[in-house]
């Protein structure tokens, strides 16, 4: 079940009613969510990019992928019903003005860079972190979740497991000289924001055009994003599901993905697979920076 979360204070949501709500609702409300879902934008956001060279954490060769860097896109959805952020970049937007544009990644090698602040594409779509009404992380690792605390305004959508690890004494205790994850100050306003914990998947606005899904292992509580556009169709915004994406097309995963436990890596992206040829949907590979390079970016938009 889901529930509400306000700092220590957790609000039970009935399920049983929001099932009966979407299995019973009257021919008007559906109407209305037809000509809602067709205002629905998806925009595609630059939050950087991770400049690696490591293609083989993934059992994957220089040759298997080509552009060994990684994409790390942020999306922004807009429906009449709220404003959904879906990933939060590499570098804070605060360092980056600062100049602070490239930086060694936690614990890697090669480089991560960003040019660009979260909070100024938003204000070319005349919108302000204040306008975010949700936000949702795929996951907590570092090159996801840069500028959390500038959203702990909007209502956090997290799988309980996540919220539990990001929540733990040893991740409290994380400051940027003792290394071994993301500092806690860099997302510890989450912890006081309008927060819905999870156990599974969750339909954001009602309407089934814009839902979070659950594919764990890559760490306890990773989440995707698919979203049904009217025109475009669906597509499923892939978190770390996957990295290269030769890792699809040649069965590829990391090691340590093969013993996180069941569901897996595996279960996880079977399940992905056959809600992609359900609904003949499109896989985004959030990583992959040739086809990120070939997505139109915001301004413009997926309709």
């Amino acid at each position: 079940m889901n529930a509400f979360r306000r700092g220590s204070t957790t609000r039970l949501l009935p399920a049983c009613l929001l099932l009966s709500a979407s299995l019973h609702a009257p021919e008007s409300l559906s109407a209305q969510q037809d000509s809602e879902s067709a205002l629905l934008r998806l925009f595609v956001l630059d939050c950087g990019q991770l400049n690696r060279g490591e293609p083989v954490r993934y059992n994957l060769t220089t040759a298997d992928v080509g552009n060994t860097n990684f994409s790390d896109p942020c999306f922004l959805v807009r429906h009449p019903r709220g404003t959904l952020l879906w990933d939060l970049g590499i570098i804070p937007d605060d360092e980056i003005e600062r100049g602070l544009t490239i930086q060694p990644p936690e614990g890697g090698v090669g480089s991560n860079q960003s040019f660009r602040t979260l909070r100024s594409q938003l204000r070319e779509l005349g919108l302000s972190p204040e306008d975010i009404t949700h936000v949702a992380m795929s996951h907590s690792h570092a090159d996801h979740m840069a500028n959390a605390n500038d959203y702990a305004g909007a209502i956090w959508i997290v799988q309980r497991e996540e919220w539990r690890s990001m929540f733990s004494d040893e991740a409290r205790a994380r400051t940027v000289a003792s290394g071994g994850g993301v500092p806690y100050a860099r997302y510890n306003e989450l912890e006081l924001a309008r927060t819905l914990l999870l156990s599974g998947d969750h339909d954001v606005f009602g309407d089934d055009s814009v839902v979070i899904l659950r594919p764990p292992c890559h760490t306890p509580g990773h989440q995707s994003l698919m979203v049904r556009l009217p025109a475009h169709g669906v597509v499923i915004l892939s978190g770390d599901l996957y990295h290269y994406a030769p890792e699809r097309t040649l069965d590829r995963m990391p090691n340590a993905e093969r013993t996180c436990g069941t569901p897996g890596t595996s279960e996880s992206r079977a399940r992905v697979e056959r809600l992609l040829e359900e609904t003949r949907g499109e896989l985004w590979i959030q990583h992959d920076i040739v086809h990120y390079a070939e997505l139109d970016k915001a301004p413009s938009f997926y309709r």
